[in-house]
């Protein structure tokens, strides 16, 4: 799966301090601090009607000059890209002078961020030594990876244009830690690295995504883990405030609770499911032993009442004691009465 460049830049460079340094490539740039950063209506009419489009223009002013930014966004080489510069320059100067009602110049300063691996070549050089003093004029500054260096434009480039997730979180940490970063534009580097992270099909789960992954191509390496929890460090901490966040972090605070109730409501089920099955097992146990119980006493019990037909007497009394005594009590009686002593004895004493 391949991102498009494009979209990533737009949305980068739709912050003033990215498109401030940016300026501060272009050698004699009159860019300061204080500089005020406009943005313009990139959209162009021609003068046979035909809509054109430019990547994206910037209105700069400071005290020192006031001028247009014309930037175009590039991820291959254009053979046309001076011609294409040329045509959106005339284009946007002719719409400035009719909408302010003007012929005053307008100074233009045009800019292609190229983010593409081939090195962009030179300008053709054969050309006719008379045609020259028309043609020689620099249609466009060319900024690349190259040009950029290390600074934080060459960041942006390796993040836009990441093959691998340890560029994508080396990137990422650059321009997060970029002390003229506005909270906006870090949020936004993370959103793109968050993207960008997708590309590589691995099932990490993205931290801004809860769309359910339905399959991996392969799993990452213990190195990639490593740098992908990096990375999602990062980007809770920029995020933690983000409405996308808080309600994804919403939503699964939401599905733990429902899991949290499914599993309680499963475990009381069970649990009650269990507690029927152990107390069968124990009604059963206590019933053979109560029965057991109540064999023993009726035997204890006949045998106390033959002992007492044979000593000639059972009186209501008597008989009343040997049925309400309990098994352990009848067993005492009977082993007393067939000690020798005399029942009568025994049940008047009421005790062993």
């Amino acid at each position: 799966m391949h991102l498009s460049h494009d979209p990533a830049f737009k949305r980068l460079f739709a912050y003033p301090e990215v498109v401030h340094a940016l300026l501060t490539l272009v050698p004699g740039c009159p860019v300061a601090a204080e500089t005020r950063f406009d943005r313009v209506n990139c959209s162009f009419t021609s003068s046979t009607e035909r809509q054109r489009y430019a990547d994206m223009v910037w209105r700069v002013k400071s005290a020192h000059a006031e001028f247009h930014v014309l930037i175009e966004f590039q991820s291959s080489v254009d053979r046309q890209m001076v011609q294409r510069m040329k045509v959106y320059a005339g284009l946007l100067a002719q719409d400035f002078c009719a909408q302010h009602k003007t012929r005053e110049l307008l100074d233009i300063l045009p800019v292609v961020v190229y983010s593409g691996r081939r090195k962009w070549p030179n300008q053709r050089t054969g050309i006719p030594s008379w045609l020259k003093p028309f043609q020689e004029g620099k249609a466009f500054f060319l900024i690349d990876e190259e040009t950029a260096g290390d600074l934080i434009i060459g960041d942006l480039i390796r993040l836009v244009r990441a093959d691998s997730v340890a560029q994508v979180v080396r990137s990422a940490h650059a321009l997060l830690a970029w002390p003229m970063a506005s909270e906006g534009l870090r949020q936004e580097v993370c959103r793109i690295a968050n993207e960008r992270v997708e590309v590589f099909r691995t099932n990490w789960e993205g931290v801004m995504d809860d769309r359910a992954k339905a399959k991996s191509v392969r799993v990452p390496t213990l190195e990639e883990t490593r740098q992908l929890s990096e990375l999602a460090d990062m980007i809770i901490d920029v995020m933690k405030d983000a409405p996308e966040v808080k309600r994804l972090m919403a939503a699964r605070t939401e599905a733990r609770r429902e899991g949290a109730e499914a599993g309680r409501q499963e475990g009381w089920q069970e649990g009650r499911q269990e507690g029927r099955q152990e107390g069968r097992q124990e009604g059963r146990q206590e019933g053979r032993q109560e029965g057991r119980q109540e064999g023993r006493g009726d035997v204890l019990r006949e045998l106390l009442g033959s002992a007492c037909e044979a000593d000639g007497y059972l009186r209501p009394i008597q008989v009343g004691m040997i049925a309400n005594a309990e098994t352990c009590q009848l067993q005492r009686w009977v082993q007393r009465v067939m000690a020798g002593e005399k029942l009568e004895q025994v049940l008047v004493e009421g005790g062993p």
